[in-house]
C-alpha cells in the first residue's frame, strides 16, 4: 500500500494542459506540432512512508488520475520495472478509499491563504464529506507522540518558522515548527535547506496544541530498515518471551526455562515426541539455553516442532557435547544445536545423556553420491527364461 506525494504531465510543454487534466477522468491527448497525436501519460510519485518509487503510466490509469497527494493506492499485479521506473497499467493500481474521503481538494494548495500565511497548508484539507469519517490518529493529536511524514511543507507569514502538513495514513493536521525545535530538527541553514529537510521527515512527532495552531515540541526519526532487522535478529536470538527469561524461578533455577510453553487450552493437544521422550532418542533444535542455579549445567530448551520440555546438560556430557570452554562460550555454543539428544528422566528433570548432530547439507550429498548404483533388473525376465527352459524341453 502506497501514497501518492506527487504527480506529473512529462509529455506536456510546461504546464500548457495542466486544465485537461483538472476532471481526473480525461483522456485527451496533447497535440503537436504537425498534427500527430501522442497519449499524455502521467508521471506519478509514490511513497510508503519510507521509501520512494517512481512510476508512469502505459496506459491511462483512472485511480491515478483521481488520486490526490496523499491518498492510498494499492500496488500489485506485478508492474514491470525497468531502469528504476515502474511501467503502470490499469491493472497494477487500485484506489483504496473513495475520492470523499482521499483527504483534501487539490484546488486549495495554490489558493491564497486568508492568514496571510505564504502558501501554508490548510488546517482541515478534508472535504465536507468526509468530515464525518475518522481521519486517523493526527487529528486527535494534541499531548501524542504520533508516527507522521510531512506531505507538505511551506514557511510561515514571518518566515521564522515552517508550517508542516502532517499525515499518518488515514489523515492530515497542520503543526507549526518554531525556533528551537526548529534547529534541534533540521539543523542550522537557510529557510531554502530548513525546507527541503523539512520535507524528508519522517518519524515520532510530539505535538501541543496553543489555541487552534498545534505547535511541533520534539521530533525523533523512525528507526531505519537496517535497525528493524537488527531488532528482529536480536529478538529472534533471544528466544521468545524476554519477560520470562528474567522472571524469577520458583525451583531455584537461574532463567531457566519453563518445563510446558503450552496454554492450558492446548494441554489435552498432542505435544510431540518431546513431551513422551524419556528413553527415547528425538531430532530437537535448542529453543533457549540457560545457565542452571549452580552455574555447573546447563538448562536447555527443545522444541521438535510441535512441542516443548526442558532438559538439563551436566558435566560429563555437557564437556563431550559442546567441548572446554567457559560457561558463556558454551552458552553461545548451546543455542546453535540441532540434532539427535537421547533423554533420561530423573524425576522431575529430563538429563541430556547424549547429543548426536544432524547431517549437514553436504553430507547427505555425499551419502547419496557414495550410494552403489543397483543396475535395473527387468521384472519379466525371470519368468522369460523359465519359459524358454520349457519350450527347449
Amino acid at each position: 500500500m502506497l501514497q501518492k506525494v506527487d504527480i506529473a504531465n512529462p509529455s506536456a510543454p510546461d504546464d500548457s494542459v495542466e486544465g485537461d487534466f483538472q476532471d481526473g477522468l480525461s483522456e485527451e491527448v496533447s497535440r503537436r506540432q504537425g498534427g500527430r497525436q501522442r497519449p499524455a501519460l502521467l508521471k506519478v510519485l509514490l511513497t510508503d512512508g519510507i521509501q520512494a518509487v517512481c512510476g508512469i503510466e502505459r496506459r491511462p490509469i483512472a485511480a491515478l488520475r483521481q488520486a490526490i497527494p496523499g491518498s492510498k493506492l494499492v500496488l500489485g499485479n506485478r508492474p514491470l520495472l525497468r531502469r528504476g521506473l515502474l511501467l503502470l497499467e490499469p491493472t497494477n493500481v487500485e484506489a483504496l478509499c473513495p475520492l470523499a474521503q482521499a483527504g483534501f481538494v487539490e484546488a486549495s494548495e495554490t489558493a491564497p491563504s486568508p492568514s496571510g500565511r505564504d502558501v501554508a497548508p490548510q488546517r482541515s484539507m478534508a472535504t465536507a464529506a468526509a468530515a464525518t469519517q475518522p481521519a486517523g490518529n493526527v487529528t486527535r493529536a494534541e499531548g501524542k507522540v504520533i508516527r507522521c511524514y510531512v506531505a507538505r511543507a511551506a514557511p510561515d507569514a514571518g518566515r521564522a518558522g515552517l508550517w508542516l502538513q502532517l499525515c499518518d495514513g488515514e489523515g492530515f493536521c497542520e503543526a507549526l515548527l518554531q525556533p528551537p525545535a526548529l534547529q534541534r530538527t533540521l539543523g542550522a541553514g537557510d529557510l531554502d535547506s530548513l525546507l527541503g529537510r523539512a520535507r524528508l521527515l519522517h518519524g515520532f512527532f510530539r505535538l501541543a496544541q496553543q489555541g487552534d495552531t498545534f505547535q511541533i515540541e520534539s521530533f525523533r526519526l523512525g528507526p531505519s530498515k537496517q535497525d528493524l532487522e537488527q531488532q528482529l535478529e536480536r529478538r529472534m536470538v533471544a528466544g521468545f518471551v524476554e519477560a520470562s527469561e528474567t522472571a524469577p524461578s520458583p525451583s531455584g533455577r537461574d532463567v531457566a526455562p519453563q518445563r510446558s510453553m503450552a496454554t492450558a487450552a492446548a494441554a489435552t493437544q498432542p505435544a510431540g515426541n518431546v513431551t513422551r521422550a524419556e528413553g527415547k532418542v528425538i531430532r530437537c533444535y535448542v529453543a533457549r539455553a540457560a545457565p542452571d542455579a549452580g552455574r555447573a549445567g546447563l538448562w536447555l530448551q527443545l522444541c521438535d516442532g510441535e512441542g516443548f520440555c526442558e532438559a538439563l546438560l551436566q558435566p560429563p556430557a555437557l564437556q563431550l557435547t559442546l567441548g572446554a570452554g567457559d560457561l558463556d562460550s558454551l552458552l553461545g555454543r548451546a543455542r546453535l544445536l540441532h540434532g539427535f539428544f537421547r533423554l533420561a528422566q530423573q524425576g522431575d528433570t529430563f538429563q541430556i545423556e547424549s547429543f548426536r548432530r544432524s547431517p549437514s547439507a553436504e553430507e547427505l550429498d555425499k551419502r547419496l553420491t557414495d550410494t552403489p548404483e543397483i543396475p535395473y533388473r527387468d521384472p519379466n525376465e525371470r519368468a522369460l527364461q523359465s519359459a524358454n527352459r520349457n519350450t527347449v524341453r
